[in-house]
């Protein structure tokens, strides 16, 4: 009796399996994720030590490279993501936009995903949207 029960409960069982290769998983809304950390970062460092800290290219997600082998290759982005200049007279700032991290997975690269990093004379003297827009914004491009 017991056999024959085990065996009726495996055979009902068995019918309930699911065959996950042929499930469709929804892709779950995109959550915040924060690329690089600004934890280094001060005045007074010079651009290309804020280029090291902050490395020249940075992952933002993975593409299936070998859907067989199951295999991933990573998707880069460069940083700085854009550089501008703006001008005060005969002073030239230079500004380089950093991709921080992605808010929402638009495929578009905003404003509040990027972090302005200013320099003069290649040193940095000032980032963040606050010190850009209080100080560097008003100049002229």
């Amino acid at each position: 009796m017991k056999i024959r029960a085990l065996i009726i409960t495996a055979f009902l069982c068995g019918g309930c399996s699911v065959n996950y290769n042929a499930v469709t998983v929804p892709e779950a809304a995109p959550m915040a994720r924060r690329f690089i950390s600004l934890n280094d970062v001060r005045n007074g460092l010079k651009r290309s030590e804020v280029n090291s800290l902050l490395g020249r290219q940075v992952v933002v997600g993975y593409e299936m490279a070998d859907l067989q082998a199951q295999q991933y290759s990573p998707i880069t982005q460069a940083n700085p993501y854009k550089t501008e200049t703006y001008r005060q007279g005969e002073k030239s700032y230079a500004v380089d936009f950093y991709l921080l991290g992605i808010e929402t997975g638009d495929g578009e690269v905003s404003d509040n995903e990027l972090v302005p990093m200013v320099f003069y004379n290649d040193v940095l003297i000032g980032h963040g949207w606050d010190y850009f827009n209080r100080k560097i914004k008003p100049l002229k491009k």
